[in-house]
């Protein structure tokens, strides 16, 4: 699949034109259809994604963050979620600028990569449903291919611009499990090598744009608008055309104007080193124990900036590297 064509003041209006579609008794007919489920349990499943998507967050993550996101996920040897903890809010729907690398599929030898996702906590199960783009897929005739049960149930006005391509749910108690944990949404057979690459990059982008931006932080956010002329066909349409999108880049480390290029020495860490430089965390786990309680529990942390005192202003080791990700 090619890179797809969608821009990120595009997505206020994709996410509502999504939830018409499901609230509308085409998306049930298309479910029932393509899942092989019964009309009642697919007209619950749509009933569920659509307030999902009235009460989602909107995310649109740039292409230098996907590359970086990528190269995370790589190092993600465990599924480990907490509802709580690990999402940068309860419901979303988000949007990669660049596809995620997936191994073709071993029947046909396509790659069947989303654009994006929306997900729904419920409890301690996060439910994610992969959304493609069918428009930019290379060849087109896979994305209309994937396309064509919905068109057949639904009028043309309110076909969408996106179309879900399934469904998973991901165990999010916190606990540390294989990969293989993942299960397709119906609960029947195990996700798939393709579905569990995209699953690892999700949980390295929801480890990045969890934490607020900061000195310290990955990633830059920018709050943008919908474009006027689609502001104005969601108000006409019943939505709320001022629901911003958050747009989430590659940070750029620039020392401080005239700030030398070195740094003092740190005062080190006990051991006797001495500090000169600052270092990028990736996402690891830990174990956190709160004193006033005697819990102890496993958690993530990262990724960040380390920043030694006196350091503030050290070049960041590997700092090419990062910048290479900025294309």
């Amino acid at each position: 699949m090619s890179a797809p064509a969608i821009s990120p003041r595009q997505l206020p209006e994709i996410r509502h034109r999504l939830a018409q579609w499901y609230a509308s008794p085409a998306a049930a007919d298309t479910l029932a259809a393509v899942s092989r489920t019964s009309p009642d349990a697919a007209r619950i499943g749509a009933e569920r994604w659509r307030g999902a998507l009235d009460q989602a967050g909107m995310v649109y993550v740039a292409e230098d963050m996907c590359d970086t996101a990528e190269e995370m996920a790589e190092g993600l040897s465990t599924l480990a979620v907490d509802a709580e903890d690990d999402l940068p809010q309860p419901h979303g729907i988000l949007i990669w600028g660049r596809r995620p690398r997936v191994p073709a599929d071993p029947d046909d030898g396509m790659h069947y990569a989303p654009d994006g996702v929306v997900w729904s906590t419920r409890g301690r199960t996060i439910e994610v449903g992969l959304l493609l783009h069918p428009a930019s897929t290379t060849p087109r005739a896979l994305g209309e291919a994937l396309r064509a049960p919905l068109v057949h149930f639904t009028p043309p006005h309110l076909v969408p611009d996106v179309v879900p391509m399934g469904d998973l749910r991901i165990p999010a108690d916190g606990r540390e499990r294989p990969w293989s944990s993942l299960i397709n949404g119906d609960g029947t057979e195990e996700a798939q090598s393709d579905t569990v690459a995209v699953m690892r990059m999700l949980l390295a982008t929801w480890l990045v744009i969890r934490q607020p931006a900061s000195r310290r932080s990955l990633h830059d956010v920018e709050h943008l608008s919908a474009p006027r002329a689609a502001a104005r066909r969601i108000e006409r349409a019943g939505g709320d055309p001022t629901r911003t999108v958050d747009y989430v880049t590659l940070r750029r480390y620039e020392p401080p104007t005239g700030a030398a290029t070195g740094a003092r020495p740190g005062p080190g860490d006990g051991t006797g080193r001495t500090y000169h430089v600052r270092w990028w965390v990736g996402p690891h786990r830990i174990t956190r124990h709160w004193p006033s309680t005697g819990e102890s529990k496993r958690v993530w942390r990262g990724p960040y900036l380390a920043t030694p005192e006196g350091c503030e202003t050290a070049p960041i080791q590997g700092e090419e590297r990062v910048y290479v990700l900025r294309r």
